[in-house]
């Protein structure tokens, strides 16, 4: 690995916005497009004010403090209901696998009357947590 002893450290993100003119963009800090020279306004960086209140709002919204606790109880309880609803289908299968000829619908029916317990059982085996 190269060791750069004369490299200096790269600078903090500078924030650019394009100039209303020509489209180049320029720091923030700028007072003339350095494209075009033209004066650049001073409203200019209501652009990057907007994306920072955003920015700052979304980390706020994020924050485990401020988030609304989702009941874990509907996860478990659909998820029992659709190991419940698999088990039914697949023991429906099952019953009509025993026709001649049926032996497919009885191996869908196998897989998800297996499916559902599986369900079933994990859920109501886990810890609430």
């Amino acid at each position: 690995m190269r060791d750069d002893k004369g490299h200096k450290e790269a600078q903090k993100t500078v924030k650019y916005l394009d100039c209303p003119n020509c489209g180049c963009p320029s720091k923030n800090k700028d007072s003339k497009c350095p494209f075009c020279n033209e004066p650049l306004p001073d409203h200019l960086d209501n652009t990057s004010k907007a994306f920072d209140s955003a920015t700052s709002l979304s980390k706020a919204l994020n924050k485990e403090d401020n988030l609304v606790s989702v009941n874990r109880n509907t996860g478990k309880t659909f998820t029992l209901i659709l190991g419940f609803t698999l088990a039914m289908l697949g023991g429906w299968f099952i019953v009509r696998g025993f026709a001649p000829l049926n032996f497919p619908e009885f191996l869908i029916g196998g897989l998800f009357l297996l499916y559902g317990v599986y369900a079933i059982t994990r859920t109501i085996r886990s810890k609430s947590g």
